[in-house]
């Protein structure tokens, strides 16, 4: 076997190969490459060696460059398919994001009335003094506090009484009182400077509307302190 031969068949296994895995565009490529070794290998051997080379290599070329076409529609084909199911999984997550969202402001809101219709009947007293008492007790105490103020009130009209915040010898823990009526509620605070000494009122409210009354109640100090009317 001349150079010639040599040459060519040290390529032919790579042109089948290319047969085993390429799309048509490809393997018609590795076809005309194929027939063109043989039409070579059918010149007379005064052909130069060189000369076979350059063919062989002008046709590796054409076939690298399909080759190369198709790697990059695969390629390009294959980052599209991702492209497509990341946004397909970014969108759904955004949609069940946005819902979990809505699901939680409703959630909050209803929170929000509900406990603001539990404290539309309530009154806090502060300076009640700690005289381990039972429920039923305080719940009497209460009443002739009230009725002591110009309210007649009876001991079924206070629906319940609780002690609120931690225990400490220091200080009176405040008592939520909650009324059967708010006009009760409100009849208590239009006579709450009529109280024993000591003993003050205010109203219950949500924690939001608490932490704004603070707030505000906090500048109303500041003001007066400059002399300002608040």
């Amino acid at each position: 076997m001349d150079a010639r031969a040599r040459y060519i068949n040290s390529h032919i296994a790579d042109i089948r190969f290319v047969h085993g895995f390429c799309n048509d565009n490809a393997r018609a490529a590795a076809c005309e490459y194929h027939e063109k070794i043989f039409e070579i290998m059918k010149c007379p051997l005064s052909i130069d060696i060189e000369c076979v080379a350059s063919h062989v290599k002008l046709l590796l070329a054409k076939l690298e460059k399909k080759l190369n076409q198709q790697t990059f529609v695969k390629t390009t084909a294959v980052k599209s398919n991702v492209m497509e199911a990341l946004n397909e999984k970014l969108s759904s997550s955004v949609k069940e994001n946005n819902n979990l969202k809505k699901k939680g402001n409703l959630f909050r809101t209803k929170i929000k009335y509900r406990r603001k219709r539990e404290t539309k009947h309530n009154l806090i007293y502060l300076g009640i003094q700690e005289m381990d008492k039972t429920e039923t007790e305080l719940v009497e105490y209460i009443k002739e506090l009230i009725v002591g103020a110009g309210v007649h009130l009876d001991s079924q009209e206070i629906n319940c009484v609780q002690r609120i915040s931690r225990w400490t010898e220091k200080k009176n823990r405040p008592v939520v009182v909650s009324f059967s009526f708010i006009w009760q509620k409100r009849l208590i605070i239009k006579n709450k400077t009529n109280f024993l000494q000591g003993i003050y009122i205010k109203e219950d409210s949500p924690k939001e509307i608490f932490e704004k009354k603070r707030k505000l109640q906090v500048q109303v100090e500041e003001e007066r302190k400059k002399g300002n009317f608040a």
